[in-house]
């Protein structure tokens, strides 16, 4: 069934807390800016800057839940990340939360990824390119039944899973590799990455070193055999 895309979701919109007011900055809410999320990761788990409770009510920005979707939406436009756990976020984006029945958040993710290139040919501006309200009322889109977004959404979902976590074992490979490979002592270690869809590949790589002072060096992904 086809949609506007502003039939599909509700636009949050993000604020700043006063930066003149110490007392609102440094707490325990993650505060989200386009710079934690410019990565093509699905997922932002942390941010450069955290705010209190007294900064999130007495300002403009709001908390995003579990399931929404962020966009850059000023400057540096068309960055999208999800959402895992309660975020509040600066005006320069828009957080996207799914309409109940219509669509669900996983599914609104992908889409909203696929439309990037169409966001950005609509949004306009004297000095930075800016997505505004307007711009998702220009979009159409056809949008298949809940249960098919489930399997679409899940087959996609693994796709992501697996590739984050090559990304992640190969920067700890690299690391580990940079740091040891100079020492005099060899030791083997095995590789295995176990990701979706019962994916397997074993790599043998060379460091110098014994085996029991590196094991802490790579994720839980990782097992490390001599």
């Amino acid at each position: 069934m086809k949609y506007k895309l502003s039939e599909l979701i509700d636009i949050i919109v993000g604020g700043t807390p006063k930066t003149s007011k110490l007392d609102y900055w440094n707490g325990n809410i993650p505060w989200l800016s386009v710079k934690d999320f410019n990565n093509d990761f699905r997922y932002v788990y942390t941010t450069e800057k955290r705010i209190t409770k007294e900064g999130l009510e007495n300002s403009s920005t709001k908390l995003l839940n579990k399931g929404d979707v962020i966009i850059s939406a000023r400057g540096t436009v068309g960055e999208v990340a999800s959402i895992p756990y309660p975020m509040a976020f600066n005006q320069s984006c828009y957080g996207l939360r799914p309409r109940a029945g219509l669509i669900i958040s996983d599914y609104l993710y992908y889409l909203i990824k696929y439309n990037v290139s169409f966001l950005k040919k609509k949004a306009h501006g004297s000095v930075f390119d800016t997505i505004t309200r307007e711009t998702f009322e220009n979009i159409e889109v056809d949008i298949p039944e809940l249960d098919e977004q489930e399997r679409i959404s899940s087959v996609l979902s693994d796709f992501d899973a697996m590739i984050e976590l090559k990304i992640e074992i190969n920067k700890n490979l690299y690391v580990v590799v940079m740091m040891y490979r100079r020492k005099q002592s060899y030791i083997t270690i095995n590789i295995y990455i176990a990701p979706i869809d019962k994916f397997l590949l074993n790599t043998n790589v060379r460091i110098r070193k014994p085996l029991a002072m590196y094991q802490n060096d790579f994720s839980a992904a990782v097992r490390i055999a001599a």
